[in-house]
């Protein structure tokens, strides 16, 4: 057992800390030169929710000489154990401490994770500046995503930041760290190799130079390293992607197959951080994109395939993708759907491929409420052709359609906001197949990032950006709008962070001893935190939100996105025209991101099917149908999943192994997997029964085989039996369960408190539970209690109606055992006991009498 793992039972989502996903990476320590972890700012859920993150996982222990491994910000109680344990945070697969890592890469996807980066190195042992790990065998320090545009603010922490494309850069960093330790080089040396590498910057061959508190200069120190430009993959369909992604069973914010169909976008909206930094368009084949579609779905059992770019729509292809998609998979119940979409061009392939998924609501983001605020950010499209989409959208049979706009845009006028409000009011008047649609709107606040047109333009202060709520949601008042907001303070955080310089990094590692974490969560944000943590720091945060002088130095100067400074001075310029700017595929404006040689845009020629499309017919369901009932083990780190995850687990292991599910009828049909009653969280069981209805009869043996196949390691499959199809669900014939019950060294069972408890008629407990205390009475629930020669603990609880209690309460109650020595327990299901003796009919045999009575293990 680690260390870490003595812990688990303290906390929600024990799962979130250990890996318990199919097509996890187990490795040999001892066997590899390099050992990394890529370690993400925020909870498994969302971390895991990033494809980039996960494609380098994969990228990465695709060579033998690496094991990479993952770690992600623990939650709040996680993080209280771990200090009150004194146990270093650790990752997933090994449960080894981070500080015993050769590399540790951080994803940078949000600015408001910076504190979590540094109670993730804090939390590992791991010294937190740079300039303290220059001695003794520490992690090397690698950051990249979004955030490495403009890495100062983080720059004290990292030894280097990899700016662009990881795919090919990362295997590159893996080699000179590998190499570097092999050599055993001082940090310097490590520098140097590391500063070779396109695309990596290493903050300290920068020297930030400031007069009268302004930055003035951004010093180069090493001769030929300048600047970084950066690192662009030419070519997406050549490139590599994981054909055998991870399968979790925590659920992710995010929970299906994504295939990246292109990067970059062509439109050139002049607020976009990501238009920028992912130029130029590289679009995937049809061909590929539906082979990792197959490859993706057959090794996770997912029922849903996203297709992802910053603008799907856009692709070349996407027609003739979408059909080629419906028609492989639709038959397995398969839906497709398409995170980003833009008003212009949604075709009615798009809608009819978006409708295979439930019909849970719509998106679209208009960005600014007039035409004219419109062409200021170069989103070409009219108010006729919002009103089209819109109308599209409702009459393809949605009700719900959300509307994206940003507020505090540069020439933003009252004129302007009302037009949100006029806007809402057209599109709710609309109607659709299903009548009058539900029409809500969301509002942001415009940060002008680096790298882009409007990066010199100032962010309207905490103060306007709440007048325009209250004058908006005056003029929302009585139009039965829902109406949401971005929290006007977390904008103001994530500007200072964005367009900050080198100094931030005082005021980063203030907030972080202040106490702040999981700052992109509204519930934890602390504004007040950051205003003390930046005059500690002596900075004033309104500085990093004033304009810019257009030749003024900025922090991100060093870094070269590949787009020329006049490129985005011009775009500037048309901006304020009110001039809108054509995109890439209607010919080269000379942004600078092509060298027209290797980096060039990527577009797939148009393909058909970009008209009316049909889905194909499905079957109903049949009547008939065969019915099997599994009883299988969870063991090890199973016992961490709750009774949703085990659903999910079990949901895509039958469409992993291939069987012959039989499916609900209505509007969302599920697979008609029935479970029996689960044991509580932390549990180990060797008694866990499901029922599984298929429309083709197997033989047991060949569901059992295809079963364990798909099962993750500390599943098994240890009995299938075929029952008649109207036989009584699981749960309704079982009426109780035994548990073996391990004491910890130095703990032992009280036979006398056993028998004492057992000669009692009732003893009445308080349970504590999320939704309230109630009281039960816990003997009335035992049936059997016994303490063993071998000092094990066995019972038999009875499942009646009401509340049940749980094999930690009667070790507690019964033994008075306080509640770290209830943690310590190790704690088995051993049988199900089931209900008096039934008559069974099994498919071509004689009738016979199941004998009532446990159903042990083996």
């Amino acid at each position: 057992m680690k260390p870490q793992d003595r812990i688990l039972d303290q906390v929600t989502t024990p799962g979130r800390y250990r890996a318990l996903e199919l097509n996890a990476a187990r490795k040999d320590p001892d066997a590899v030169k390099l050992r990394a972890c890529l370690a993400f700012p925020d909870t498994y859920e969302v971390g895991m929710s990033h494809l980039g993150a996960r494609l380098l996982y994969h990228l990465l222990n695709e060579q033998d000489w690496i094991w990479c491994e993952r770690a992600y910000a623990p939650w709040r109680d996680m993080e209280d154990a771990l200090r009150r344990e004194r146990i270093p945070l650790s990752a997933l697969e090994s449960g080894d401490p981070l500080a015993i890592f050769d590399l540790i890469g951080f994803s940078l996807t949000y600015e408001l994770g910076y504190t979590n980066v540094l109670n993730v190195l804090d939390l590992g042992g791991i010294p937190l500046l740079a300039a303290e790990r220059e001695d003794g065998h520490w992690p090397v320090i690698i950051g990249g995503g979004p955030c490495a545009s403009n890495p100062e603010p983080m720059a004290d922490f990292f030894d280097a930041f990899l700016f662009g494309d990881g795919e090919e850069a990362a295997l590159e960093i893996a080699r000179a760290v590998s190499d570097w330790k092999a050599a055993g080089e001082p940090k310097s040396r490590l520098r140097e190799r590391l500063s070779e590498i396109p695309g990596v910057y290493v903050p300290a061959f920068f020297q930030p130079v400031y007069k009268d508190g302004r930055l003035i200069e951004v010093k180069a120190l090493k001769p030929c390293y300048d600047r970084v430009r950066r690192r662009i993959l030419p070519d997406l369909d050549s490139a590599y992607f994981p054909t055998r992604p991870l399968a979790p069973v925590i659920e992710p914010v995010h929970d299906r197959v994504m295939v990246e169909i292109a990067r970059g976008c062509a439109r050139g909206c002049r607020f976009c951080h990501a238009g920028i930094i992912y130029r130029p368009v590289r679009e995937r084949s049809t061909t590929k994109v539906l082979e990792l579609a197959r490859s993706g779905l057959a090794a996770t059992g997912y029922e849903e395939c996203s297709l992802l770019a910053l603008s799907a729509g856009d692709h070349g292809c996407i027609g003739e993708m979408l059909l080629g998609l419906i028609r492989e998979h639709y038959g397995s119940r398969v839906s497709v759907s398409l995170p980003s979409l833009r008003v212009q061009g949604l075709s009615d392939a798009m809608l009819t491929a978006i409708e295979t998924v439930r019909k849970t609501g719509f998106t679209l983001a208009p960005e600014a409420g007039t035409e004219r605020l419109r062409r200021v950010i170069n989103k070409d499209f009219t108010e006729a052709e919002l009103m089209a989409t819109a109308r599209r959208v409702f009459d393809h049979g949605w009700r719900t359609l959300k509307l994206y706009f940003m507020v505090g845009l540069p020439t933003e006028t009252e004129e302007d906001l009302r037009g949100i409000v006029r806007l809402a009011d057209m599109i709710s008047r609309l109607k659709g197949a299903q009548g009058r649609p539900q029409v809500s709107v969301s509002l942001s606040g415009f940060i002008p990032k680096p790298h882009t047109p409007f990066q010199w333009e100032a962010q309207a202060s905490v103060e306007r950006l709440t007048e325009v709520q209250e004058f908006l949601r005056g003029e929302f008042s009585g139009r039965g709008r829902k109406v949401k907001w971005q929290d006007a303070r977390m904008s103001w955080l994530e500007g200072v962070l964005s367009r900050g310089d080198r100094r931030l990094g005082a005021a980063v590692l203030g907030a972080f001893r202040r106490g702040r974490r999981f700052d992109g969560w509204s519930e934890h944000f602390r504004q007040e935190d950051w205003v003390a943590a930046l005059a500690d720091a002596g900075l004033d945060p309104a500085t990093y939100l004033a304009a810019r002088d257009l030749d003024s130095v900025l922090p991100w100067d060093r870094l070269d996105p590949g787009v020329s400074r006049e490129w985005l001075r011009a775009e500037r310029d048309r901006a304020y025209a009110e001039t809108i700017s054509p995109d890439c595929r209607e010919g080269c404006f000379e942004c600078g991101a092509c060298d027209h040689d290797l980096v060039d845009p990527r577009r797939q020629p148009a393909g058909a099917g970009d008209g009316p499309v049909s889905l194909p017919e499905r079957r109903p369901e049949p009547e008939t149908f065969f019915l099997f009932r599994v009883r299988y083990a969870r063991r090890e780190e199973m016992r961490l999943l709750g009774q949703l995850d085990v659903t999910r687990l079990f949901t895509r292991a039958v469409r992993r192994a291939g069987l012959p599910i039989r499916y609900s009828q209505g509007f969302h049909p599920m697979p008609r997997i029935m479970f029996g009653p689960s044991p509580p969280l932390g549990v180990a069981s060797e008694a866990e029964y499901i029922d599984l209805e298929l429309i083709r009869r197997m033989p047991e043996a060949e569901v059992a085989r295809r079963l364990q196949a798909a099962f993750p390691s500390g599943i098994e499959a240890l009995e299938v039996r075929e029952l008649p199809p109207r036989s009584a669900p699981i749960s309704a014939i079982v009426n109780g369960f035994d548990y073996s019950v391990t004491p910890p060294d130095g703990l032992a069972f009280d036979r006398r408190r056993a028998q004492q408890f057992l000669d009692r008629e009732t003893l009445v407990i308080t349970q504590r539970r999320e939704k309230g205390d109630r009281e039960v009475d816990l003997r009335s629930r035992v049936k059997s209690l016994e303490v063993m020669d071998d000092g094990r603990l066995l019972m038999s609880l009875r499942v009646v109606e009401g509340p049940g209690v749980r094999p930690q309460e009667v070790a507690q109650h019964v033994f008075g055992l306080s509640e770290d020595e209830v943690r310590a327990l190790a704690i088995v299901r051993l049988a199900a006991r089931f209900k008096e003796a039934r008559p069974v009919r099994y498919p071509g045999k004689n009738e016979q009498v199941r004998r009532a009575g446990p159903s042990r293990a083996g």
